[in-house]
């Protein structure tokens, strides 16, 4: 039986420019991807939500900001969520917060892992989706208890540790595959232990390269962030990546570009070229 894919915009939010493109230099960037006067650029936060039709096993990966945010965050980083913004346009595609059996976490950084938990009638932080198996690398969730100075800021206590206190996490010691046909594979580049979902399906395979492919203009090998922590990992998991899936045929789900969901992933000459298309419905 098939997976049905969607492809949801969680959130739109804005960071600085700078910040996103690392060392390169604005009149680089700034082409494909022209700032605001304040210098930030626009940005996506997708999730991806899978329904594997013979199991009867729903996942989510990735859950976007999230609405747990006061007027003044709201204004710096330009948000545009709602608390229940998701758990609405899972509703629209008939999929209710209880019925999600496995959420994904490709990393704990605010912009991915915010969504993951909202407010009850109480007040009180809880998992939006209570019955389900939160998947996050070990490696990775030690080390966003105890950051380091570099990258604290990207960690929010009110997104993280009410996964702990409501027993839903699974912790995993490295690459392997979760959910027949879905694997994660460990990247060390953005940030310690980051999971990239990969789907093999009947007819292709899509994977969520999350933060190793921010957006299409970040093709090129020097083309990370400033919020990496390891730049040079960085661009030789990217330079993987885009190799396999130019020689397989993979589609990439973009979780941060503005305009464009997926791409796939072509050689040209010594160079990759990416062209955005449609995440395919069903694999």
């Amino acid at each position: 039986m098939p997976v049905r894919l969607d492809v949801i915009v969680a959130s739109r939010f804005a960071l600085d420019g700078g910040a996103m493109f690392g060392v390169v230099p604005r009149p680089l960037w700034e082409r494909r991807h022209p700032p605001d006067s304040a210098g930030r650029i626009r940005l996506a936060s997708r999730a991806l939500l899978m329904r594997f039709e013979e199991t009867g096993r729903i996942a989510v990966i990735d859950a976007g900001l999230g609405g747990l945010w006061d007027a003044r965050e709201k204004e710096r980083l330009g948000i545009e969520s709602e608390e229940d913004g998701l758990v609405r346009t899972l509703g629209a595609l008939g999929v209710n917060p209880e019925d999600v059996t496995d959420a994904v976490i490709t990393h704990l950084h605010f912009d991915h892992a915010g969504g993951w938990v909202r407010r009850d009638s109480a007040g009180r932080l809880r998992p939006v989706f209570p019955r389900a198996i939160h998947h996050v690398q070990r490696e990775h969730w030690e080390w966003a208890m105890r950051p380091a100075a570099r990258d604290r800021a990207s960690f929010l206590a009110r997104s993280i540790l009410p996964l702990e206190e409501a027993g839903v996490l699974k912790l995993a010691d490295g690459s392997g595959e979760i959910l027949p046909g879905l694997e994660v594979r460990v990247s060390k580049g953005h940030t310690l232990a980051m999971q990239v979902p990969v789907f093999r399906g009947r007819s292709g395979t899509v994977a969520f390269p999350s933060d190793l492919l921010p957006t299409t203009a970040h093709a090129g090998e020097a083309w990370g962030m400033a919020y990496d922590l390891r730049p040079l990992d960085v661009a030789a998991e990217k330079a993987a990546l885009f190799a396999t899936a130019s020689q397989e045929g993979w589609i990439l789900v973009l979780e941060h570009d503005p305009s464009h969901e997926a791409c796939t992933v072509a050689v040209s000459g010594e160079w990759f070229a990416l062209s955005p298309c449609a995440c395919p419905a069903e694999l």
